[in-house]
């Protein structure tokens, strides 16, 4: 299913998304779209807020940031690997496997090697096939933007 225009996600660098009922957020970075979970793993802080450094996202309310590329949280940090889902772009959209998605329902368990964490398990999925994307401006209180919804059959 398309979830976003690629020129959108190049352009934001982070868009909200809503697939199945579970919040994620597309990230554009070093020349590839990654899907991930919208909630910090460790303080539930909104990570479309955060920023982004080459292969890694910061969480906008502490110092940790996460490996875009396994989850892994930054050393130090007591939480769980954030979950990460497969993309694939197709015809200048970035597509989701809903049936990823809906598969995947078994929750992290939190392990204290961090190598052995499971690392991609999404939440439960249960809502109508959604898709919103935000305007991180607003969302951080500055002018212009909103927020947009629509529907995916």
């Amino acid at each position: 299913m398309p979830v976003c225009g690629l020129g959108r996600l190049i352009s934001q660098t982070i868009v909200c998304v809503r697939v199945t009922g579970v919040d994620l957020i597309l990230v554009w970075n070093e020349g590839r779209a990654v899907a991930c979970e919208r909630w910090c793993p460790h303080e539930q802080a909104d990570l479309s807020l955060g920023h982004l450094s080459p292969g890694r996202l910061f969480c906008p309310r502490h110092a940790a940031s996460f490996d875009l590329y396994n989850g892994r949280i930054s050393y130090g940090w007591p939480s769980r690997p954030l979950r990460l889902y497969p993309v694939q772009i197709r015809d200048d959209q970035v597509w989701m496997d809903i049936g990823a998605i809906k598969s995947s329902r078994l929750p992290h368990k939190f392990a204290d090697d961090i190598d052995k964490r499971p690392v991609g398990t999404p939440q439960l999925a249960e809502d109508a096939e959604m898709v919103c994307a935000f305007d991180r401006e607003k969302l951080a209180g500055h002018a212009g933007g909103g927020s947009h919804f629509m529907k995916l059959d």
